[in-house]
């Protein structure tokens, strides 16, 4: 389970995105480059013509489309973001914050649920180059993409041009992956501790599951009333924690809403020991 859930959501993506979007950054500066010497040579009339503008977005749409058919994982670039990973385990392990979260995590959802798991360097290690490629070919598909433009440009050019451009790529088997489960909150008050004796401050969490989605009547509401409580240096908690009490240096409070309903609040701050 650890394998699929969590590492089938996370490392394929981060990877997919470290290696497409170093081509894509690579090919814009290419493309700037080359803008820009061709601009020495043009008048300003010349770069204002709205012909010019649509083969210009005509032709990156091209390049985006030559990037997703070409994008090849390589062994290589999954070795390197494993040892990323693994690296980056090494410098929370002494990390209140880092271990906060991943233990009020598995407290509120359980250590099987999808948002409960977390990274560990064998859940890494479980991971195979032969499951990117799967998880790539699975779900990197056109019924399962946006393709967002933003600019000057006119709608229905722009929906011909992507038409044109990304047509032949043909849709693969829909999709419908389990969708996570609200826990319920513990029955009575918990108390857990982590002990850290490299720790010069004690990181304090009160946390309670709730159930938010963005479409619900009260979802402003609640928002507005997280930001009274803790959201900034305005909220009740820093007012109280730090600018009466000087208890902590910061205190402040979160609400999260998703899709599916399965989120937390979450208050704290950190404190001397």
């Amino acid at each position: 389970m650890e394998k699929i859930i969590f590492f089938g959501l996370i490392i394929p993506i981060l990877i997919f995105m470290v290696y497409l979007g170093g081509r894509a950054i690579m090919t814009g500066f290419s493309a700037k480059s080359a803008n820009r010497e061709s601009s020495e040579l043009s008048s300003d009339d010349d770069l204002e013509n709205p012909i010019n503008k649509e083969q210009n977005l005509s032709s990156e749409l091209e390049k985006l489309n030559e990037l997703l058919k070409s994008g090849a994982l390589t062994k290589e670039e999954f070795e390197k973001e494993k040892d990323k990973l693994i690296e980056g385990l090494k410098s929370q392990k002494k990390d209140i914050d880092a271990i906060s979260g991943r233990v009020g995590d598995a407290l509120s959802y359980g250590k099987t649920h999808a948002y409960g798991e977390f990274i560990s360097e064998q859940t890494i290690n479980n991971i195979k180059f032969e499951d990117i490629l799967e998880y790539h070919a699975k779900y990197f598909i056109p019924n399962n993409v946006y393709i967002v433009v933003i600019g000057d440009v006119n709608y229905k050019e722009v929906k011909s041009l992507i038409s044109e451009k990304f047509g032949a790529w043909k849709k693969g088997k829909s999709i419908n992956d389990p969708e996570p489960i609200l826990t319920e909150n513990v029955a009575l008050t918990e108390i857990n501790f982590v002990d850290l004796p490299t720790a010069t401050q004690s990181s304090i969490q009160v946390t309670n599951n709730v159930n938010l989605k963005m479409n619900d009547e009260d979802y402003f509401s609640a928002l507005m009333a997280n930001d009274i409580l803790g959201g900034g240096g305005e909220g009740y908690l820093f007012k109280n924690l730090r600018e009466d009490k000087g208890y902590t240096y910061g205190a402040y409070s979160s609400l999260g809403s998703n899709r599916y309903g399965v989120s937390k609040f979450r208050a704290g701050a950190k404190v001397r020991n």
